[in-house]
């Protein structure tokens, strides 16, 4: 950094969805206390739930069956000795993705708790950032990627979004909350729709919540 006329100790980093939560994670990680004086995430933290893959297990035997590798414990060294260009054809991602199934929970080449880098989840590594200024912020309709591939008439002016989707896709990311929860949530997100809602306010309405769960939550709770 010093030879490019930078200041070592006045070190700033910034990165955009999944560079915001790469930053994130460069500042979550014990490796690199001390080294990080600012940082910026934008639209990506390492909080959003397609920022972890939480069962990397299951994603490396499908790969190591596609390349003809063992599933047992020579997985790993026959993965590493593996060609680099047939791994990477081999790890291609399926979009496929419905309401009931949102594509946000199949990305499954992300950065994985390895006990050494992120050596625990990252809401409980908060402390190593303590002394880090950090700025985070998400955009309007940053969720629209995401929701248009799940639910893909709100894409199209011509076609009606059922009401249906959105209770299906709120369902998806409530689950864990049960029926109580997404009884909270439909009100929540219909309380301005009045008795008539157009189609241009149930498509911008999908987006919203797409946005608040994928990223603006867990911005926040960065």
């Amino acid at each position: 950094i010093r030879s490019f006329g930078g200041d070592p100790d006045n070190i700033t980093l910034f990165g955009e969805s999944a560079g915001g939560a790469s930053v994130s994670f460069q500042t979550l990680t014990p490796h690199n206390k001390g080294m990080i004086r600012r940082a910026i995430s934008q639209s990506g933290v390492a909080t959003c739930p397609w920022a972890i893959n939480k069962n990397p297990r299951r994603y490396a035997e499908e790969i190591a069956l596609k390349v003809n590798c063992p599933t047992d414990e020579s997985m790993a060294a026959c993965l590493k000795m593996t060609d680099p260009v047939t791994l990477t054809l081999a790890g291609s991602l399926s979009i496929v993705s419905s309401p009931d199934n949102p594509i946000v929970f199949n990305l499954d080449l992300s950065p994985v708790v390895d006990g050494d880098f992120l050596p625990d989840e990252p809401h409980k590594l908060f402390h190593n950032a303590a002394e880090i200024d950090y700025i985070a912020g998400v955009n309007d309709m940053d969720g629209h990627l995401f929701t248009g591939l799940d639910v893909p008439s709100i894409n199209s002016h011509l076609v009606d979004t059922p009401v249906d989707d959105v209770k299906r896709l709120l369902a998806s990311y409530v689950k864990d909350g049960g029926p109580l929860a997404l009884d909270n949530a439909f009100s929540t997100y219909t309380s301005t729709w009045g008795s008539n809602p157009n189609k241009e306010t149930i498509k911008k309405t999908v987006v919203d919540i797409g946005t608040d769960y994928i990223f603006l939550v867990p911005t926040q709770a960065a």
